[in-house]
C-alpha cells in the first residue's frame, strides 16, 4: 500500500490561519505541536491521565488527544491502524464503526519523524457520551495518527474526534453550538501532525 501524503486527505477547507494557533508544549514540555487557540486545554478544568493529552473545543465538542502507548511489537506496521481505531472502538463501547482511509503517512506529512514508520486512520464511530446509552449514540468522525517509535519502545497516537451528527437526546446536544466542517477538521489535523516535535527523549527513559 502506497503511503499517503496530507493531500490524499479530501479537505474541502482550509486549516486555521496562523495567528489562529499556537505552539503549545505538551508532556512538560517535552513535546510540541501548534494546536488552535480554541481548543482548551483539558488538565486546566480536571485530572487526564499521565500518558495523555486532552484539547477540546466546546463549541463544536470535538477533541484533540495526544497519547504515548507501549509499543505494540506484536503488530505489523501496515495493521497499527486497525488494531488500535478497533480497540478504541471497544473502549468506547461503540454501536458501530467503519474505516474509510487506511494507509502508511509520508514523511512529508510528519517531517520531524523521517526514519519513524507513520500512519494515518480515518473512519467513523457511532458512541453515546457517558451514560446516554446506545439510543442517544452520536455519529463521530476519527482522524487518527500513528508515529512507531521502536527505539522508545513506544507508539504515538495522535487523535481527532469530530462529532458529524449528535443526537437530539445526548448529553451533549445542549451545549453545542455548531457541527464542526469535517473537511476543515482534517486539514487541521494534518497540520498538527505535521508541526509535532519532540524536544526532549528523556521523556521514554
Amino acid at each position: 500500500m502506497a503511503a499517503a501524503g496530507a493531500e490524499d486527505v479530501e479537505m474541502a477547507a482550509t486549516a486555521p490561519a496562523e495567528d489562529e494557533r499556537k505552539e503549545t508544549p505538551l508532556y512538560g514540555g517535552a513535546m510540541r505541536a501548534y494546536i488552535p487557540k480554541k481548543f482548551l486545554d483539558v488538565s486546566d478544568l480536571r485530572d487526564v491521565p499521565d500518558h495523555q493529552e486532552v484539547f477540546v473545543d466546546n463549541d463544536t465538542d470535538c477533541s484533540l488527544i495526544f497519547e504515548l502507548n507501549a509499543l505494540s511489537d506484536d503488530v505489523a506496521d501496515g495493521d497499527i491502524g486497525t488494531h488500535i481505531f478497533t480497540d478504541l472502538a471497544e473502549y468506547n463501547d461503540a454501536v458501530g464503526h467503519k474505516i474509510g482511509l487506511n494507509t502508511a503517512l509520508t514523511s512529508d506529512s510528519a517531517p520531524n519523524f523521517p526514519s519513524a514508520y507513520k500512519h494515518l486512520v480515518v473512519g467513523d464511530q457511532t458512541v453515546s457520551k457517558y451514560n446516554d446509552g446506545d439510543i442517544a449514540a452520536n455519529n463521530v468522525r476519527v482522524y487518527m495518527a500513528i508515529i512507531r517509535l521502536r527505539n522508545a519502545q513506544t507508539d504515538i497516537v495522535m487523535m481527532l474526534n469530530v462529532p458529524t451528527t449528535v443526537s437530539e437526546i445526548s448529553s451533549s446536544f445542549g451545549a453545542l453550538k455548531e457541527l464542526a466542517d469535517a473537511d476543515a477538521m482534517a486539514s487541521l489535523f494534518l497540520e498538527v501532525v505535521k508541526s509535532f516535535r519532540i524536544d526532549d527523549m528523556g521523556i521514554f527513559a
